[in-house]
Formats: C-alpha cells, sequence, structure tokens
C-alpha cells in the first residue's frame, strides 16, 4: 500500500503545480496590451486581485517573473504585439504633430491675410481721405470763385444804381 499512497501524493503534488502554473499562464495571457504598457511604464500592474504579490513587485521584477512563467511562443507574441502598439504609438504621435503643423500653418496664412486686409482697408482709407480733401478744396474753391462773381455783380451793380 506504500507505493499506491506514494503514487498518490505524486499525483496530487504534479496536479498542484500543473493548476499553479496553468493558473499564472492564464493570467499573463489575461492581461491586455494596455495592461502590459502600464506596468513597462511603471504605471499599476494589474494583475492578480488585490493585495496580490504582482502588485507589490516593482515592474522589471514582474517581467522577469512572467518570463520564466511564460513559454517562449508567447514571450514572442507579447514582445511583438508591444512593438506593433510602440509602432501604433509613433505613428499616432507624429499624425498627431503633423496636424498641429497643419493648424499652425492655416493659422499662420489667415493671420498673414488679414493682416494684408487691413493694409488695403488703411490704404483705400487713406485714398479715400485724400480724396474728400481734395473734393473740400475743390468745392471751396468754385465756392469762392460763385461768391467772388456774386460781390462783382453787386458791386456793379451797386455802382451803376449809385451813378444813376
Amino acid at each position: 500500500m506504500g507505493l499506491g499512497d506514494d503514487v498518490k501524493q505524486i499525483a496530487s503534488d504534479v496536479g498542484d503545480a500543473v493548476g499553479g502554473v496553468v493558473s499564472d499562464t492564464a493570467k499573463a495571457v489575461a492581461k491586455t496590451p494596455l495592461d502590459i504598457l502600464e506596468e513597462i511604464l511603471g504605471g499599476k500592474p494589474s494583475g492578480g486581485g488585490p493585495g496580490s504579490s504582482s502588485q507589490e513587485k516593482p515592474p522589471d521584477q514582474l517581467e522577469k517573473q512572467e518570463s520564466g512563467n511564460a513559454d517562449p511562443a508567447q514571450q514572442a507574441m507579447l514582445q511583438q504585439r508591444m512593438q506593433e502598439d510602440e509602432v501604433t504609438r509613433q505613428q499616432k504621435i507624429r499624425a498627431h504633430q503633423e496636424f498641429m503643423a497643419n493648424q499652425q500653418a492655416h493659422y499662420d496664412q489667415n493671420m498673414a491675410q488679414e493682416r494684408q486686409q487691413k493694409e488695403v482697408e488703411k490704404q483705400q482709407h487713406e485714398e479715400q481721405k485724400k480724396f474728400e480733401i481734395k473734393q473740400l478744396e475743390k468745392q471751396k474753391r468754385e465756392n469762392l470763385q460763385v461768391q467772388m462773381a456774386k460781390d462783382a455783380a453787386n458791386a456793379e451793380k451797386a455802382a451803376s444804381v449809385g451813378a444813376g
């Protein structure tokens, strides 16, 4: 009977070990790229529940622990996913920078057009003022000539009335 008990004990130990590995693997597989990125960047790790040992370890220790538990194919897949996420992040950053540069160029162009329009309006206003001044001076000369003609006519009239 001793051999049967030993076999049962070994089977129980192997079952417990396999269960622990399966549990650890399931936790590592369940992580999203965002969780992995948070761990890499030093954010809050999301493995396990409250009080789990993975929350107490720094990210570099977590990576070492996870790399020991995960198989090479899974590690390669996670590494590839992280690289793809980084490429996507870089593309988004470049697209945002390009968008902001286009916005700035558009803003600068609009400001230049506004300045040019204001300058044209200012020149038109100045020309209008000059034109109005010339018109007023012309009107003043005409009025003065009319007044002088009236005065001369009145003077002749007064001279002819007074002589007669």
